[in-house]
């Protein structure tokens, strides 16, 4: 049982969507040492420095009639670092046969259900270079992109990573403008009216039957009511 106020305890008092969801949790809590001590090992390759957790800031840009907010995970004297877990997949998986004696357990097992480890990826996702270039302009610092699983990290700085260099990131900060003045012009047209701002995107009802990564953990009733904004 974990000590009550641990990050163990905190993870254990997830309310699970379902059993799959609740069987993933009970992996990551598992395992969260190791992201811990991965994450830790990447930020020990940044220069020495005195962090400061979740700084908040907020950021104005012409081109958007709102302020960004933004709050970054760690903030020294010269650099700022956000940092990303790598989670892997849990899958329905029943022994198809009972386990014969002195063979080794899967540590990745828990009944039915295994956990597949998932390495960092090789370079920064686009959605990751667009969010760090927007803090880069909030603190001014040099930026540090850090993945980490329960197997392995990295850490992506302007020396390994040319995504993260100054002219690549000013590129990410137009291309996240252009995408948010395109919902902004979706929200002045809609003008509040739910099903025009929906007429105005469109759904992929077969990621909600598969149950991607942005689907999985919604529960039931939001996704009947989101359906019921297209009438279906």
């Amino acid at each position: 049982m974990a000590k009550k106020g641990s990050l163990k305890y905190e993870a254990s008092l997830h309310k699970a969507v379902d059993e799959k969801d609740k069987y993933k949790n009970n992996f990551v809590v598992d395992n969260s040492e190791k992201y811990i001590q991965n994450h830790l090992a990447a930020i020990a390759t940044l220069p020495k420095q005195t962090w400061k957790y979740e700084t908040q800031y907020t950021f104005w840009t012409d081109e958007i009639n709102i302020y960004w907010n933004g709050y970054i995970d760690l903030e020294g004297e010269t650099h700022f670092a956000d940092l990303k877990n790598v989670f892997g997949t849990v899958k329905f998986s029943p022994l198809k046969k009972t386990t014969k004696k002195n063979t080794k357990s899967n540590i990745n097992r828990i009944g039915d259900y295994t956990y597949s480890n998932k390495s960092v990826p090789k370079r920064p996702f686009h959605s990751d270079l667009m969010q760090m270039s927007l803090y880069r302009k909030m603190c001014n610092k040099i930026p540090a992109l850090i993945y980490a699983s329960n197997v392995d990290w990295i850490c992506f700085t302007p020396d390994n990573c040319e995504d993260l260099q100054d002219k690549n990131l000013d590129i990410y900060l137009k291309e996240l403008i252009a995408i948010q003045k395109t919902w902004q012009a979706k929200l002045q047209v809609a003008n509040g009216d739910v099903k025009k701002l929906a007429s105005m995107i469109k759904p992929d009802f077969s990621n909600i039957k598969k149950k991607d990564f942005w689907w999985e953990t919604v529960p039931v009733e939001f996704i009947k009511k989101f359906r019921s904004v297209y009438d279906c």
